[in-house]
């Protein structure tokens, strides 16, 4: 659903998207998959960024980034 508001150019569809995407995450968060809460987070910094709000933007993608770094030493620990 989200998808369908996040690619476009409006507030009111800014806004939808981010509704349904925060929805997201906290089911991610909550069922521990910690790939699509990244991947959802890093949807959310770019809706932020596009609507010119750079530190909610910078730090979505950080939070992304500091998934990224976990699931990336999660696997390295395995091999």
């Amino acid at each position: 659903m989200a998808s369908h508001y996040e690619h476009k150019e409006d507030e009111e569809s800014s806004n939808m998207a981010l509704h349904y995407l925060e929805k997201c995450l906290e089911a991610a968060s909550k069922g521990n998959n910690t790939e699509k809460e990244g991947f959802i987070c890093h949807k959310i910094g770019l809706i932020y960024l596009n609507k010119k709000d750079y530190k909610k933007a910078l730090n979505y993608q950080l939070r992304d980034l500091q998934i990224a770094k976990e699931i990336i030493n999660d696997v390295w620990n395995i091999v």
